[in-house]
């Protein structure tokens, strides 16, 4: 286990990675326990993180400028364990930038897709 701050990391609940053994799966059941919209909010704001930190949902690259950049060369329990010590702003804020920054490569993408097609139009030869 990694500690950050004088706190212990943990899986997040509910998501089992491979090879983990019965017993570690048992203790991941802690997700039945939790109640409240809080909590809920939390452990999906945990699992979005950890499918952000395996690649970009994008194009599935790795982006420099990503702040999850170096943490996608970790192995799934390192990066679990890095995610699980995040307070609950910190991932709030990985969820907003996601969808900032894929919005803006989405925005581009049409971007550049018009101007592709005025130039295509602008070669058509005229009859």
């Amino acid at each position: 286990m990694l500690q950050f701050d004088g706190r212990r990391a943990v899986a997040v609940a509910g998501f089992r990675p491979r090879g983990m053994t019965t017993l570690g799966i048992e203790c991941l059941d802690s997700l039945h326990g939790r109640i409240g919209p809080r909590e809920d909010r939390r452990v999906w704001l945990e699992r979005l993180a950890f499918a952000l930190s395996c690649k970009c949902p994008f194009d599935g690259s790795n982006p420099i400028d990503c702040p999850l950049h170096g943490l996608r060369y970790l192995d799934e329990i390192e990066r679990l364990d890095w995610l699980n010590c995040l307070t609950d702003d910190e991932l709030e804020y990985l969820a907003a930038y996601h969808l900032c920054c894929i919005s803006e490569k989405i925005r581009l993408l049409e971007v550049a897709t018009e101007e592709a097609r005025r130039a295509a139009r602008l070669e058509e030869p005229v009859e």
